[in-house]
């Protein structure tokens, strides 16, 4: 499973994650800038657009999954390769 555009606000939160995580049996991947904010949204556009094309041609997960919100996703519609 991966959160591509995860975006944390501390360790605190990423190591909560770890533990929901690990009590649910998972194994997940975060981007390397979880802990970047782009202001109001999660992370930079160009930045979570290329996160989440990595997901999709990554035959390791199974699972990609929105971690909070999803207002900041339609402004990566545009961006995204749809024939991955």
């Amino acid at each position: 499973m991966v959160l591509p555009c995860a975006s944390c606000y501390s360790d605190a939160q990423v190591s909560q994650l770890d533990q929901y995580f690990a009590q649910l049996g998972l194994t997940y991947h975060l981007p390397n800038s979880v802990l970047v904010n782009d202001g109001y949204f999660a992370m930079m556009r160009e930045d979570c657009v290329e996160s989440i094309h990595q997901a999709l041609c990554d035959p390791s997960i199974d699972l990609i999954v929105a971690m909070r919100g999803g207002y900041g996703s339609a402004r990566l519609l545009p961006h995204l390769d749809f024939e991955l």
